[in-house]
């Protein structure tokens, strides 16, 4: 059974969800089938931001509680700070997802295409300016890129410097700091 979450995180949920949305929320508390029921004071017609939320939360409406209902593990740490960070407009919500590929996934949701840059890679070095432009843009270091790509620190140096590196640890690196990578 999954564990209820911590108020202070459902209260910073609660205030990031309305700095998004029109309607007002009464309250967000947790209920005892591992799941947070959302009450609103009045759910406006033409809230996008509430049209937003419910596609990149699904719930269920439950007219007996009037609350929205969304199962516990989708108010996330990230779903929180995406909320605070774009106040669900699309402009900003696609800036975001291009920097931080953690919020592709609500990008996706809501059916809006992360804005992508398109580079030409000619050289090592363009590739290089590409994908180390993304990681100080997510301020990942080295060790970390490495943890998640499974290739060694020095393989990582080594490319960063400039030496020619596989086709498929290029990938593995791209994969990692959410750069898209095609070949013609």
């Amino acid at each position: 059974m999954m564990q209820p979450k911590n108020l202070h995180d459902i209260d910073a949920f609660a205030n990031a969800l309305q700095l998004s949305i029109q309607s007002t929320i009464r309250s967000v508390n947790p209920t005892s089938r591992n799941e947070l029921a959302i009450y609103l004071e009045q759910q406006l017609p033409n809230d996008r931001g509430w049209k937003y939320f419910c596609r990149i939360a699904p719930g269920r409406w439950d007219d007996a509680a009037g609350a929205y209902l969304i199962a516990n593990d989708v108010m996330s740490p990230s779903l929180t700070s995406f909320l605070l960070l774009t106040r669900l407009q699309p402009q900003q919500m696609q800036k975001l997802a291009e920097l931080d590929p953690q919020y592709i996934p609500f990008v996706t949701a809501l059916k809006l295409a992360p804005t992508a840059k398109s580079h030409t890679i000619n050289t090592i070095q363009d590739a290089v300016r590409a994908v180390f432009q993304r990681i100080e843009q997510q301020h990942m270091t080295l060790r970390e890129v490495a943890e998640k790509s499974g290739l060694t620190q020095v393989s990582i140096s080594n490319f960063k410097a400039g030496n020619d590196i596989k086709l498929s640890s290029l990938l593995k690196i791209a994969k990692v700091v959410g750069v898209k990578v095609r070949l013609d």
